[in-house]
């Protein structure tokens, strides 16, 4: 007698914890590639914050991510089928920076 479960992440919800709406990913993204620049990044799934979390509570934003793990199973004597879905969720706190610049050109002759 055995019993055999395949599970399979199938999507991920992100609350970025910004007041935006929950975002849906159908795919899991592409992980982050510290190898890349920033702008060589490229994802499917992603958050983008505008704003800095400095006065935010602890300095952050409270974002959290769900994973929807889909399962069937196989058992001796041809036996199997479909689990209910599974959802494991996690939150993080995320700081973001801000980084402002002034650029003045200088006037000819001065």
């Amino acid at each position: 007698m055995f019993a055999q479960v395949v599970a399979t992440p199938r999507e991920i919800r992100l609350e970025p914890g910004n007041g935006d709406r929950q975002r849906s990913c159908a795919s899991l993204g592409t992980p982050f590639n510290p190898a890349l620049a920033a702008d060589g990044q490229n994802s499917d799934c992603f958050v983008t914050y505008p704003r800095s979390s400095a006065g935010l509570a602890n300095q952050a934003y409270k974002v959290t991510a769900s994973v929807i793990w889909y399962a069937s199973w196989t058992g001796s004597g041809g036996t199997g089928g479909q689990l209910p879905p599974v959802t494991v969720t996690t939150s993080v706190s995320v700081r973001v920076a801000e980084g402002q610049a002034l650029v003045t050109v200088p006037t000819p002759g001065k």
